[in-house]
């Protein structure tokens, strides 16, 4: 087991990894495999998304090919057939970081805005508004400025018009440049004087700041190009990264200003043929660039602004027993929480709070990427009976999630069938096969019923998450190599980085908080 309570792996090893080692023991065998019909995209995320999405990472966001794989590629696609999220680990998925982007919860956009008739937000995306929102962790933050080109002429062209008819953004791009400004002073006044090389990087940084601030204050002036300025800023901190001036909080507090820069005021403004639809918005003045001022509380120091109720969110979904010493925090322009990276037991569920509402509302549920295989324990082990019941009351009382929720049990069961058909499986493997395939047909067997029968809800996705455990730690301690054929392979990956997290997070987590009072 290396995802659930009785993991023996490292929690470090992710499911990519675990992948490539099982690819070691298996065969694809093309030739065992017969003439078949498309499977819809919930079956074959691949299939359906990851041409799309390396092309729009290259053509919209310019980040080189060269820096991913396509093995360290999640895709999770819903019950509607619609790409949810993607996380792209950068090179080999360990220690470069990582970009996710979330396209909204069945039937929202990105930013959360109900879509028309309740559709899901396509991919790739065909207006600005469609655009993935983005987190990027600290790292990742590095490793998209180092690997990604300059902005087309189009791209400028398009982005310079929007940052001169819509003021408000304008305003809260400039804020985020001082935010970052402010934040290179206080690690420049933590370097000795000796850092003289250092220094002198922060300094010509802040000037450049300056300048770009400058060009944004003056509301008739072009604005300053963002991929520029927050690659000046990025090679500065990777500098300040490779030296011991500053403390890693200090650090992962610019990094993070970074990432929302990229976020907010590059990513979400790129046209989508041809345009970025800007809408004339008018402010008063921006105030004086003020580098040496401090930094609101709220970015300085957001453990202390957001964390207690990070915590108290975390605990209403069930997860209670975790140390939050070490979540990353994204915090807007308008001192608001946009995101929070929080380390779980074999994985972090990073979560997007979709139009910067927090605390969540059942309005505006969070999005979640989780980054491997979701373990469901930390969820398991709070007993959260009450929420259990609340879970089942709300499907109970709601056909259309249920419906929604009935489809996932189905992707997940012929996901296990097409593992079932492999006469190669090892003992072990098959039980735990034929087990989820028992526990899912049960309560699928309980939701056709009427009135349904709604089972417990977080422990079927327990049972299955520790059945989807015990077949992959199986593989990986065979001594033989065994032959699967690529819808097999397709199978396993897809149960693992797509079915089952879907269903955590749209049928449990979800649920959880739109039963709310």
């Amino acid at each position: 087991m290396f995802f659930s309570r009785k993991s023996n792996f490292s929690k470090v090893t992710t499911v990519f990894s675990i992948i490539i080692m099982l690819m070691m023991n298996i065969t694809v065998n093309f030739a065992q495999e017969p003439p078949t019909i498309q499977l819809p995209p919930a079956l074959d995320p691949k299939a359906a998304f990851q041409v799309p999405l390396r092309s729009f990472l290259s053509t919209v966001f310019r980040l080189s090919n060269d820096s991913y794989k396509d093995p360290f590629v999640s895709l999770a696609v819903n019950s509607a057939q619609g790409l949810q999220y993607s996380q792209v680990k950068f090179l080999d998925g360990l220690g470069a970081g990582s970009i996710s982007l979330c396209l909204g919860l069945p039937g929202q956009s990105p930013t959360g805005t109900p879509n028309a008739g309740g559709l899901q937000t396509p991919f790739p995306p065909t207006t600005t508004a469609q655009i993935p929102r983005v987190i990027l962790d600290p790292q990742g933050v590095l490793t998209f400025a180092a690997n990604s080109s300059a902005l087309t002429a189009d791209q400028k062209n398009a982005v310079d018009l929007l940052y001169s008819v819509d003021q408000v953004s304008r305003g809260n791009y400039a804020a985020n440049l001082l935010n970052l400004a402010r934040v290179l002073t206080l690690i420049k006044n933590s370097a000795s004087r000796d850092d003289v090389v250092i220094n002198a990087v922060i300094n010509e940084t802040i000037k450049s700041l300056e300048k770009a601030y400058t060009a944004l204050a003056d509301f008739n002036a072009n604005a300053p190009d963002p991929d520029v300025i927050y690659g000046i800023v990025a090679g500065a901190l990777r500098q300040i990264s490779s030296s011991s001036i500053a403390s890693k909080a200090s650090l992962n507090t610019a990094l993070n200003i970074l990432g929302i820069g990229y976020s907010n005021y590059l990513f979400n403004r790129l046209p989508i043929n041809g345009t970025n639809n800007p809408v004339p918005s008018t402010r008063g003045a921006l105030p004086a660039f003020t580098p040496n001022s401090p930094l609101s509380a709220a970015q300085a120091n957001p453990s202390a602004t957001f964390g207690p109720g990070v915590l108290s969110y975390l605990s209403s979904i069930g997860i209670q027993f975790f140390s939050t010493s070490n979540i990353l925090y994204q915090v807007n322009s308008a001192d608001r929480l946009q995101a929070a990276i929080v380390p779980l037991d074999n994985q972090t569920m990073t979560i997007f709070f979709t139009g910067s509402n927090f605390p969540p509302t059942s309005a505006n549920p969070p999005q979640v990427v989780f980054s491997t295989i979701p373990n469901t324990f930390p969820f398991v082990r709070t007993a959260a009976s009450v929420v259990a019941q609340r879970v089942q009351n709300f499907f109970a009382a709601n056909a259309s999630p249920r419906a929604a929720y009935l489809a996932n049990l189905n992707n997940l069961i012929f996901g296990f069938r097409v593992l079932d058909s492999n006469p190669n499986l090892p003992s072990k493997v098959r039980i735990a096969v034929k087990d989820a395939i028992d526990t899912l047909q049960k309560a699928i067997n309980g939701l056709n019923q009427s009135p349904a029968v709604i089972p417990d809800v977080l422990g079927l996705y327990n049972q299955v998450s520790e059945n989807l455990d015990d077949v992959i730690s199986g593989l990986l301690a065979t001594t033989n190599r065994l032959d699967f054929t690529e819808r097999q392979i397709t199978a396993l990956f897809t149960l693992a980085t797509s079915t089952l997290p879907i269903g955590l997070i749209n049928y449990y987590l979800r649920p959880v908080i739109l039963s709310q009072v």
